[in-house]
């Protein structure tokens, strides 16, 4: 469940290129879940989409960014 916020964007996004399941109540999240555990079909489509669309080194990037930032 998203944090309302910029996390709405994030989930919609993330769910749209299929990389993940948004869920807007728990009731949801037990019920997806219990989909990804028997479902390999899903499970597969999720990481493969997220090989797709995830850059390898946005930590990295993200750090440097922060580094640079501190530094000034």
């Amino acid at each position: 469940m998203p944090i309302p916020g910029c996390e709405n964007y994030n989930a919609e996004y993330f769910a749209d290129k299929k990389m993940s399941i948004k869920c807007n109540t728990l009731d949801d999240v037990i019920e997806n879940i219990k989909k990804l555990i028997v479902d390999e079909n899903i499970q597969k489509e999720m990481i493969n989409n997220q090989k797709k669309y995830m850059h390898k080194n946005t930590c990295d990037k993200i750090a440097e960014i922060i580094l640079k930032i501190k530094e000034n």
